[in-house]
């Protein structure tokens, strides 16, 4: 397994979950953007100090939807 997680999700025990604080900010990026914000606002709503880039790659990645390895956030 990797070491890396991605925002949002932690390991214990050798498991990924997800991280209760880092989720919620992560659906208030996902819910600024639907209701037509910005990313960099997004971001600045969800308070991350991402640049817009970074939060184009959040709204992209296709492991918050869940797979084998992440739960849905």
């Amino acid at each position: 397994m990797k070491k890396y997680v991605f925002y949002g999700y932690k390991v214990v025990n050798g498991k990924i979950e997800v991280d209760d604080e880092e989720a919620k900010q992560i659906k208030e990026v996902f819910d600024a953007y639907v209701g037509g914000e910005s990313l960099t606002l997004s971001g600045k709503k969800a308070n991350l100090p991402y640049t817009h880039s970074m939060i184009k790659s959040i709204l992209k990645n296709q492991k918050y939807i869940g797979d084998e390895n992440y739960p849905a956030i």
